[in-house]
């Protein structure tokens, strides 16, 4: 249940060590960790919304690998996302903007089953509209959630906990003001 920031300057293996854990095997890495038997991991790279198959529709692409039966709910979190009318069923994905393909990119992301969210930089790219989506989608989830942001109001909204990356170490923060006198990059 807890939802952690991990802070730190670009460059410091955030990205890295968030594709390891999420599984990417094209990962290389030195050690070994384990994935609880029940964890169920949700990923949301930064660049989520170049892996979109352009050919498909808005729709077609948010239910792709997904249950028939949210139909009606990614509709709705569709039209929340601003994809209203022709928008969904009709609109090609390689037609879209950038900011508009990450909000398809997000809604697909949510609306697989997850217990365990990795996200990395889940903000860039959105609309403040879309931002309100995902923070209110992130407050209300069961689960743990792990998150690399530079977004102050995310961290402010949304983390219990901050971790900032150093000299490739994890170092607990207890005291979220501390992080923005400290000057690290959130």
């Amino acid at each position: 249940g807890d939802r952690i920031a991990v802070l730190g300057k670009n460059g410091t293996g955030k990205s890295h060590f968030f594709r390891m854990i999420s599984g990417d095997t094209t990962v290389k890495y030195a050690g070994n960790f384990k994935v609880g038997a029940r964890v169920e991991i949700g990923y949301f790279a930064q660049h989520q919304a170049e892996a979109l198959r352009k050919e498909v529709t808005v729709f077609e692409e948010t239910m792709a690998g997904i249950d028939p039966k949210l139909e009606e709910l990614a509709r709705g979190l569709l039209a929340r996302l601003q994809f209203r009318g022709e928008d969904a069923p009709f609109k090609k994905v390689g037609v879209l903007s950038g900011g508009e393909r990450t909000r398809v990119a997000l809604a697909k992301f949510l609306l697989h089953p997850a217990n365990f969210y990795i996200l990395d930089e889940p903000t860039n790219h959105l609309d403040p509209l879309a931002r309100e989506v995902l923070i209110e989608a992130l407050i209300k989830f069961q689960g743990t959630i792990l998150m690399s942001t530079h977004d102050n109001f995310l961290i402010d909204r949304v983390a219990t906990g901050i971790f900032d990356v150093a000299d490739g170490k994890f170092h607990m923060v207890l005291d979220p003001q501390i992080a923005r006198i400290k000057d690290i990059e959130i």
